[in-house]
């Protein structure tokens, strides 16, 4: 009965260490990847340059150039609102040893402050 009761116990511990190291690596590819994230970031600039050359234009401008730069800046601005969620997806907080939560389009949060921006960012939809 004593053997079982210690078995039991050193299997807990092998899986609460294999857990711990699970969950290290898993801030360690997080911070890896914000880090990336930030330092590959696009610049918004070509987007607003885009939506200036539209707010500019003038009646009698030739409607399939406007048209143009509408789908334009519909890609640029998907490109950004994709590159937004990721870094808001990334931006974790380990406070208290937080579980991540599964959220939208099966993403992790791990705080309910990064979860609204999510969402808020997601609604927008810039």
């Amino acid at each position: 009965m004593r053997l079982g009761k210690v078995f039991e116990e050193s299997e807990c511990r092998s899986l609460e260490d294999k857990y711990n190291n699970l969950n290290s690596l898993y801030r360690l590819k997080n911070d890896s990847g914000f880090v990336y994230i930030v330092k590959h970031a696009s610049s918004t600039i070509p987007l607003a340059d885009t939506l200036m050359a539209i707010s500019v234009s003038k009646e009698n401008e030739d409607p399939a150039k406007i048209r143009q730069l509408i789908d334009k800046a519909k890609v640029q601005a998907e490109e950004i609102n994709e590159q937004l969620l990721t870094l808001i997806e990334f931006c974790d907080i380990y406070t208290n040893n937080a579980a991540p939560k599964l959220s939208i389009n099966n993403t992790l949060m791990t705080t309910d402050e990064q979860q609204d921006m999510f969402f808020l960012a997601f609604q927008a939809n810039v």
